[in-house]
């Protein structure tokens, strides 16, 4: 809304609070973007909550006060961003994304009246080589969501979705003179899955107001196996690793435009969470007893997050601007229950971590 350049409307947002992927890790697998992507930041006035599952899940964004895509609009930029081609009864058709590697898409939709009703259901299967042989990547999953618009004064939005993701793979190092490879870890499996609702409400109040409530339940599971230790180019422990969270919450996200000068923003969010049981195991494979057994018990929170910005405008070429706004974020998956190594550091699971919180304030 900051951003608008026509003074005397204020443009429809559709939903308050997050549009969210669900499996969370790169490290935990294909899972970390569903689990969530561990930054919290704010860009005119928006705070933005991440939280992660194990490789995409989660990327799970708490948006506070954000702005859901439309659909159609939203739907058309991805389309042309894959290179996609659709049918003339408007089923996508199979592509090739240099980027993801093989996707299918199956959309449908239909509107009677004031009611849309939409589905869609999409795959990939992308393998990589990172350069060395035998340190193969790959990351494969679908995504399904069935949506429901209606436009009856009130507009209003339902949306189910579930995501699926797996991915693995093997990293080798080089010696000294880069002729020799040996396997230092086998991720053979990380399996994440997300799946939630979310319902969204904008009454109709005029030009100058704007009001979007929203109410949203989403929920990501993940785990890894995994071979690690090697010893003569063979592995001697096995680590296996998971746990799950949910989150449920209430927003809302107003804007008003008291002149033409002058635009007030404002949004609120409450979430509960919880975070499941949680395991880690790694197991000797000479003897198959463990060396490592820990569990953590499941709990349960709350947290709040909010933000309020103005923008006033006392000549056309100024424009001042100021927010405040309070985030949060889960510890994703990874961070709880999987301890990994990139190069030299290792980084340990901890899965005692308590939510992160940020407060900013900015100005311009």
């Amino acid at each position: 809304l900051a951003r608008d350049r026509t003074p005397r409307k204020i443009r429809r947002r559709v939903g308050v609070g997050h549009r969210q992927p669900v499996a969370q890790s790169n490290e935990n697998g294909a899972a970390e973007k569903g689990e969530g992507c561990g930054d919290t930041g704010s860009q005119d006035g928006k705070t933005r909550q991440h939280s992660h599952a194990c490789d995409d899940a989660s990327c799970k964004h708490h948006h506070v006060g954000g702005e859901a895509q439309n659909q159609t609009g939203g739907e058309k930029a991805a389309d042309q961003k894959a290179g996609s081609d659709r049918a003339d009864d408007g089923t996508q058709l199979r592509r090739r994304d240099p980027e993801r590697g093989d996707r299918d898409q199956r959309r449908a939709g239909g509107e009677v009246g004031g009611m849309r009703l939409s589905a869609s259901l999409s795959g990939f299967d992308d393998r990589r080589l990172r350069g060395v042989e035998g340190a193969d990547i790959r990351s494969s999953g679908g995504d399904a969501n069935l949506r429901l618009e209606m436009q009856d004064g009130w507009r209003t939005q339902a949306l189910a979705f579930l995501q699926l993701r797996d991915f693995s793979t093997v990293n080798r190092t080089l010696d000294a003179s880069r002729s020799v490879a040996t396997t230092s870890l086998d991720q053979q499996k990380t399996p994440a899955n997300g799946w939630g609702l979310r319902l969204a409400a904008e009454p109709p109040l005029g030009d100058n107001l704007a009001l979007n409530i929203a109410a949203e339940w989403r929920a990501a599971d993940g785990k890894t196996l995994e071979l690690f230790r090697y010893a003569a180019g063979l592995p001697t422990r096995q680590r296996r690793a998971g746990g799950s969270q949910q989150v449920g919450g209430l927003a809302a996200n107003g804007t008003a435009r008291l002149s033409d000068a002058l635009l007030l923003t404002g949004a609120f969010r409450v979430d509960r969470w919880r975070l499941g049981t949680g395991t880690l195991q790694e197991i000797d494979l000479a003897t198959g007893l463990p060396v490592l057994d820990e569990s953590s018990d499941a709990r349960t929170g709350t947290e709040w997050s909010g933000r309020a910005g103005a923008l006033w405008r006392p000549f056309a070429a100024v424009r001042v601007r100021a927010a405040a706004y309070h985030g949060w974020r889960l510890p994703t998956l990874n961070e709880l229950h999987r301890p990994f190594r990139a190069g030299a550091d290792a980084t340990a699971a901890n899965p005692s971590l308590e939510p992160e919180r940020l407060d900013g304030v900015e100005a311009s």
